[in-house]
């Protein structure tokens, strides 16, 4: 066939310069992913600073300051009126060394403390906690008023209520045991010397009764006198 036969074709394109739809598809595709990549990459995030104090600080040093309405940045003793810097980047220390030299801070502490002293009149102020001596008598008392058994001390319900109310830890029932026969040792030579010393006639009640607990049986004796109260 000559070139005749085909009237729309260029003869006159030349071999070596021809390129293949796939070779040309294939740059495209190649420039077209590169084009992508760049674009998909989000921009770098510009941290900023900052110098403005939250409104809710937690710290107890803002008791003794106010910030100012115009400058958040600044804030004001409410003692002595001096005007400090409070950047949230620098913290409260400058606030605290403040009131270890202020003398309207250290004047009014002073009188805060005397009327905590004061305490209705005591001149003394009372512990919040009782000391371990006390809990452990209380609830040696426990025992004997409500006649629980001795194994109360050590049950899960005590524990509770002793680590839920900040008590100390419960002792064995073996030292409730042995704390209960002292006491009641000290009480009976403490009824004999009282009974020596008034010398009053005194009516004695014997009665009979069987514990719930460990069904054993008791002999109680009450005695009803008139003292001199």
């Amino acid at each position: 066939m000559d070139s005749s036969s085909f009237p729309n074709q260029d003869t006159n394109v030349d071999a070596n310069n021809m390129e293949s739809p796939a070779s040309v598809n294939k740059g495209k595709r190649k420039g077209n992913t590169n084009t992508n990549e760049a674009t998909s990459k989000p921009p770098p995030k510009v941290q900023k600073k900052n110098t403005e104090i939250p409104t809710g600080s937690r710290s107890p040093v803002w008791e003794h300051f106010t910030k100012t309405e115009k400058d958040i940045k600044k804030c004001d003793c409410n003692y002595c009126g001096k005007r400090m810097s409070c950047l949230a980047t620098f913290g409260t220390s400058n606030l605290h060394t403040h009131l270890g030299t202020c003398k309207e801070y250290k004047a009014w502490n002073e009188k805060e403390q005397q009327n905590l002293d004061q305490d209705g009149g005591s001149g003394n102020l009372t512990l919040g906690k009782v000391s371990k001596e006390v809990y452990r008598e209380a609830t040696n008392e426990m025992l004997v008023l409500a006649q629980l058994p001795l194994s109360f001390v050590e049950c899960i319900a005590w524990r509770h209520f002793c680590r839920k109310c900040k008590l100390y830890e419960p002792h064995s029932r073996r030292t409730a045991t042995r704390d209960i026969v002292e006491f009641f040792v000290k009480k009976r030579e403490a009824l004999k010397k009282m009974f020596k010393s008034t010398k009053q006639r005194v009516s004695l009640t014997t009665d009979i009764w069987t514990a719930n607990v460990t069904g054993a049986s008791y002999m109680v004796i009450t005695a009803h006198f008139i003292d001199s109260n």
